[in-house]
């Protein structure tokens, strides 16, 4: 899968292509976090944080039609209709990738590809595919009001949305129209965005081998910490989301937080690791505690973080370039970073292939699925261009870094003279 990029920023006619983990890194402001953002904006429909999302562009795109609806209801006291909502669903894709693009880039002329393809046309194709193949059985919704006792049955059949509207007694009939009219769309958005829009994106993510996407920001201890009172903006709403349904799939005893950390989570009552409240847990373990959380479903994912490095101490950040290295065996990972040492630690595995012998002699203790080869990319951004380099020369001479370092050495021999 590879990122073509017209302009983005200060990059320009450039491209990425992703790996089972892909590492960029760069100085400041040389356009690391927008790959990572257009990467997301491109593929926000397969990430679960935006269904809601997507099923309100739908409902909202019909209002006018359900208010004709609710009028025939409360005229003949009950009434069925369909609507095909196929078009209005592609069109939400459309339009979810323009909103998010939007609030996280003030440019994106960028095209997701495979196989030099336009992946985004396939998606759409695939998607239409689903639509007018998928039957969901209906569910039955009985809102109520001082003015309107209705019941709505909401079916899903080849494209139609199949809606049965009973109203059993009226009072104002103004008012009940408003109140139907409401109830309807609140309704259908909740049906789409509990039963539609997560099995038609599952049956495309299948077919496009596009597994889920979390998109990981930066500030994860904050989010941890805040995550109740914090406005589930485009930036943040991924990340809290997939904490929470971390947790909830804890509780329910469906998921698991990976053993890496040796973190110790309880999420009984309220949310604690190794016997310490949020609040009271140092700024790192509030970071691998958000990494963790976030994926504790357990599910397939492409993850895309920004500086994993955050918080950590450099012994954490060495584990970090490991587990990031695990994570890649089952995820697809992109981050960037300005972590020297977990650019290195990365080369080092991707160079040599003896994960053993590196987890032995940087006392990393001991993870699972060793032998597992890891297609790591290492890409360098600067003046506007993104450009692949071979690990061996990460080792050799990190851009950016080395310079620095030897900078520092020539200082030191100066003032020791």
């Amino acid at each position: 899968m590879k990122l073509i990029i017209k302009n983005l920023g200060v990059l320009k006619d450039t491209s990425i292509e992703l790996g089972d983990l892909t590492v960029i890194f760069g100085k400041p402001n040389s356009g690391k976090s927008y790959i990572l953002k257009s990467i997301y904006s491109n593929l926000a429909f397969f990430d679960q944080a935006n269904n809601v999302d997507l099923a309100t562009i739908v409902a909202e795109s019909i209002y006018s039609t359900i208010v004709s609806i609710s009028e025939n209801a409360i005229n003949g006291r009950k009434y069925t209709t369909s609507l095909n909502i196929s078009e209005k669903f592609l069109e939400s894709l459309t339009i979810l990738r323009e909103r998010i693009s939007r609030s996280l880039l003030s440019v994106n002329e960028t095209a997701i590809t495979r196989d030099d393809s336009n992946l985004l046309n396939r998606i759409m194709e695939i998607t239409k595919e689903a639509l007018t193949s998928l039957s969901i059985p209906a569910v039955t919704y009985t809102p109520y009001s001082s003015y309107c006792v209705n019941k709505i049955d909401i079916e899903f059949s080849k494209g139609e949305l199949i809606l049965s509207v009973e109203v059993s007694s009226i009072g104002d009939k103004e008012l009940c129209k408003t109140d139907l009219s409401s109830n309807l769309i609140s309704n259908i958005n909740s049906y789409m965005a509990s039963y539609l829009v997560p099995a038609i994106m599952n049956k495309v993510s299948i077919a496009v081998e596009i597994p889920s996407v979390r998109f990981l920001s930066y500030g994860r201890s904050l989010i941890l910490l805040y995550r109740e009172n914090i406005k589930p903006l485009p930036y943040t709403k991924s990340l809290i989301f997939w904490i929470n349904k971390g947790s909830e799939r804890i509780r329910s005893g469906k998921g698991s937080i990976n053993n890496f950390w040796d973190l110790k989570v309880n999420v009984e009552k309220t949310l604690s690791v190794n016997g310490l409240e949020i609040p009271f847990l140092s700024s790192s373990l509030q970071e691998l505690t958000a990494f963790s959380l976030a994926i504790a479903d357990g599910r397939k994912s492409l993850l895309l973080i920004e500086e994993p490095e955050s918080q950590l101490s450099t012994d954490y950040q060495l584990k970090m370039g490991l587990f990031l290295y695990e994570l890649s065996k089952k995820h697809k990972v992109v981050i960037t970073t300005h972590s020297e040492i977990i650019l290195i630690i990365l080369a080092i595995l991707s160079h040599f292939k003896k994960e053993k012998e590196v987890v032995e002699l940087f006392n990393l203790g001991k993870v699972e699925g060793q032998g597992m080869n890891v297609n790591v990319k290492i890409y360098h951004v600067s003046d506007g261009k993104i450009e692949l380099i071979d690990p061996e020369k990460v080792l050799e001479n990190i851009p950016g870094i080395t310079d620095i370092y030897y900078s520092i050495l020539k200082i030191i021999a100066k003032l020791s003279e």
